[in-house]
């Protein structure tokens, strides 16, 4: 049975056809355009009663500058308290902050400062292009925290991560590239948050950002999209003819065993009907195995990211309700209901 067809079985009634009608993205044209067609509404309509600012970051390559959506209540002022990382999925190929509006709004409207990078996109800027981002939008969390002094106390009280899909994947690459720099040192964040976690485009950061064996060609990056979307020219293709080298679930257990006092709690969601979700079971085990605090959610039912794609339906509201009391219970020191 074809795999995309057992898979949308498992999804709830009420997205269905929604599923079963979704467009298919065309993956062949240079560079991805075809993908690139999906966008979100505007922040007016997303965003409507909040304060919404563009911040604009010249990036430590050289490369431009990096664009950083801050999204919060209008009433909250200058001062910054909690603060959200949000990391929009859509394959490292698409996607914009805008994507993942339900969940930054829902964020906003419980009181957290939402900031969101807008990073490079491959194939035009391959790994480690958008993880370098992810990390550039973590540092300037934490020097808007502490303009002056670093407080690694305050900082680690008052930053939450959330990626979602291939998002998650930078998160997971940007958590474990500070466990390798930083030491011992408490980790600057609160809780990490990797909603249905696509590792194919992270790697693991052991010998550094800068190793080549790390990047991806516009070739892989066609091809793994072009196999994960089912395209019949190749669908013979395996795995390894898509997985980055070295992904996150390739680091040796050996080293996250000596490194999980530095890795924060993490919550992870599955969603019962998504063709990634045995990658972010494997990578929950392997942190679980090595001593790092999880707390996981199979979302029965639920198909990829709905919040994204199918936003106001029942499974996706359900999905957004448990990251923001997530992060709420993390913040407060206390276990989620």
């Amino acid at each position: 049975m074809n795999n995309s067809r057992f898979l949308r079985r498992l999804v709830v009634p009420e997205l269905k056809d929604a599923v079963q009608n979704f467009p298919k993205f065309d993956t062949q044209t240079h560079p991805a355009q075809g993908i690139r067609l999906f966008k979100a509404p505007p922040n007016d309509v997303l965003f409507g009663g909040l304060d919404v600012t563009e911040v604009n970051l010249p990036r430590a390559d050289g490369e431009g500058s990096l664009s950083l959506m801050v999204v919060k209540e209008s009433v909250s002022g200058l001062e910054p308290r909690n603060i959200v990382l949000v990391v929009h999925g859509g394959g490292l190929l698409t996607g914009h902050p805008r994507d993942d509006g339900a969940i930054i709004r829902a964020f906003a409207r419980a009181g957290y400062s939402v900031v969101s990078p807008d990073y490079r996109l491959s194939p035009e800027n391959p790994p480690p292009a958008p993880i370098l981002d992810v990390l550039a939008a973590w540092n300037y969390i934490e020097k808007l925290l502490c303009p002056e002094t670093r407080d690694l106390q305050r900082l680690t009280k008052s930053i939450a991560i959330y990626g979602t899909s291939s998002g998650a994947g930078l998160v997971a690459s940007a958590v474990l590239s500070r466990a390798a720099e930083t030491g011992k040192e408490r980790m600057p964040c609160r809780v990490v948050v990797l909603d249905a976690p696509d590792i194919g485009g992270t790697y693991h950061p052991i010998q550094g950002v800068s190793d080549p064996e790390f990047l991806w060609t516009a070739r892989n990056i066609a091809q793994s999209h072009s196999w994960s979307l089912d395209q019949p020219s190749l669908s013979s293709l395996s795995p390894k003819d898509y997985l980055l080298p070295r992904h996150v679930n390739e680091v040796p257990q050996a080293w996250l065993n000596d490194h999980s006092e530095d890795i924060p709690l993490h919550v992870i969601g599955l969603h019962g009907g998504d063709s990634l979700a045995l990658q972010g079971l494997e990578y929950t085990a392997k942190l679980l195995e090595a001593g790092v605090p999880v707390e996981s959610r199979l979302f029965a039912g639920a198909p990829h990211v709905p919040q994204t794609f199918f936003p106001g339906s029942k499974i996706a509201e359900e999905v957004v309700q448990f990251y923001v009391n997530s992060i709420h219970c993390a913040f407060n020191d206390v276990l989620p209901s």
